[in-house]
């Protein structure tokens, strides 16, 4: 569990409860930790025997799956589904970040330095898939376009849904579970990290 959700909400008097909070200074600590409790996690897939780490994030996990490997080699493939690349937008534009926008009345912070495309990723573009909902209110279209092409092209899916619906459809899952399938084999059979170029290309 990530900061804050299930057994990790905190429940003392006058605590703030969520991850996106009107306590600037705790969500950028909490966004540290939930970095660093991931790359804890690889580290002790690492030392039981697994040979590679996938990464997929969906909305907010998407951001916070997109930072870890701007940090951490060790991520060989990466899955960002409706990811919420321009945290900018989100906290300044979405409802339920309006107690974000309150605090910066009183603490300014450059929000710019929370999008995903102000990083670089330590890993091909070849290696990252990016899935989208064309009708998406939530994380636009236009922020997931930004954002690959800072990274590199790499491989964007869209789909007509928005974004709980995107996550719903077996043929979206099926989609990413054979991209999945398809890198795996491809690393099966290339040890050395030579692609075979045989992914099926973007459907957008």
């Amino acid at each position: 569990e990530l900061p804050y959700p299930g057994r990790r909400r905190p429940s003392g008097p006058g605590a703030d409860t969520d991850f996106i909070s009107s306590d600037l200074a705790r969500m950028i600590e909490a966004t540290r930790q939930a970095v660093a409790d991931v790359r804890t996690l690889i580290s002790w897939a690492r030392a039981q025997g697994c040979p590679s780490i996938g990464l997929w994030g969906v909305s907010l996990g998407g951001w916070l799956a997109g930072l870890t490997p701007c940090a951490d080699e060790r991520v060989a493939r990466l899955v960002l589904m409706e990811p919420a690349a321009r945290m900018d937008r989100v906290l300044t534009e979405l409802e339920f970040a309006a107690p974000v926008r309150h605090a910066l009345e009183q603490t300014p912070l450059d929000l710019g330095r929370l999008n995903l495309a102000r990083l670089q990723p330590r890993l091909s573009p070849d290696n990252i898939l990016i899935v989208a909902g064309r009708h998406d209110l939530f994380t636009s279209l236009d922020t997931v376009q930004e954002l690959r092409g800072h990274w590199g092209q790499p491989e964007l899916r869209v789909f007509d849904h928005g974004h709980i619906s995107l996550l719903l459809v077996r043929p979206v899952i099926t989609c990413i579970l054979d991209w999945i399938v398809a890198k795996t084999a491809s690393r099966a059979a290339h040890p050395a990290g030579v692609a075979d170029g045989s992914v099926v290309r973007g459907i957008q």
